[in-house]
């Protein structure tokens, strides 16, 4: 039986359908093993490329993060050397500082010869006022004198003149008159009587009052002159006390000025302080965050 051909067939083709069916059992296995692999690699290159992105992410990230820390690095670096160029100005402010103070003892040593200056002026001034005043007024007394004396002088000697001139013809006059009296005889028209001899005395005392009328007018020339010499003391002894009034005034004016010149300074100097110490304060805190920044920097 074992030996039938039949037989031989049938457990051949049981081995033969056995094995397909195993074999087809493999082929399923097979093929879920493969679907698996392909799932398990499908995750795997979703896993990969979610790492991928989410490193790349992270390195993007980083990168702009490590971007902006260099720009505020360089942001902090370009205001720390603004700031140490400040410094360095406000270095130089110092200097300035030192020769404003230098300016100002200059100054404050000028303004205090000017005014010892203006004090020798001053009294300078008054002296010179004083002796042209005293001088003027000894040249104007003197030369009121010189004239009133001149005038005097010259009155007396005209009026001693003409009296003697009027002694001489009022005695020729009564020599006149004694012999217009002896001599008189009538006449065809009469003769000389009391009246002629009384218009003849008349004429000469208008005579005598027209020169007595010109001496009074040169005494009022005379004292016209004497006013004017007084107009002219009395004018320059204003321009005199105008000058001094004016230099006391330009005096007192600069003075002033270099006062507030000195207050401006001092202000000026004061403000210029304040400044250079803020100045400093900010640029230690900028140095602090530079030195921070630096850190960070360095643990990246």
């Amino acid at each position: 039986m074992q030996n039938d051909p039949t037989f031989l067939h049938q457990k051949i083709a049981n081995i033969e359908r056995r094995s397909a069916e195993q074999i087809n059992q493999l082929k399923e296995e097979l093929a879920r093993e493969r679907a698996k692999y392909r799932a398990m690699e499908s995750k795997l290159e979703e896993f990969q490329a979610q790492t991928e992105k989410q490193a790349n992410k992270r390195l993007d990230d980083a990168a702009h993060e490590n971007q902006l820390l260099r720009t505020d690095l360089d942001q902090e670096r370009s205001r720390i050397n603004d700031f140490q160029q400040l410094l360095s100005d406000f270095g130089q402010f110092a200097g300035e500082k030192i020769q404003l103070l230098r300016r100002l003892e200059i100054s404050e040593e000028q303004r205090q010869d000017l005014e010892l200056q203006l004090d020798l002026l001053k009294q300078q001034a008054l002296a010179d006022a004083a002796q042209r005043t005293a001088a003027f007024e000894i040249d104007k007394r003197k030369a009121v004198e010189d004239a009133v004396a001149e005038k005097l002088a010259r009155y007396n000697q005209d009026v001693g003149r003409e009296t003697k001139l009027l002694r001489i013809q009022n005695i020729e006059l009564q020599k006149g008159i004694q012999l217009l009296k002896k001599q008189s005889k009538p006449v065809s028209e009469g003769f000389i009587g009391q009246k002629d001899v009384q218009r003849y005395e008349l004429s000469v005392k208008q005579e005598m009052e027209r020169k007595i009328g010109e001496q009074s007018n040169q005494i009022i020339q005379m004292q016209v002159i004497i006013s004017d010499f007084e107009r002219k003391y009395e004018a320059e002894k204003q321009q005199v006390s105008s000058f001094v009034s004016e230099l006391l005034k330009k005096f007192e004016s600069e003075k002033q000025h270099y006062k507030q010149e000195l207050r401006s300074l001092e202000k000026l100097v004061y403000i210029k302080c304040k400044e250079l110490y803020r100045l400093r304060t900010i640029s230690a805190l900028i140095l602090q965050n530079e030195q921070i920044l630096r850190a960070c920097s360095m643990k990246q």
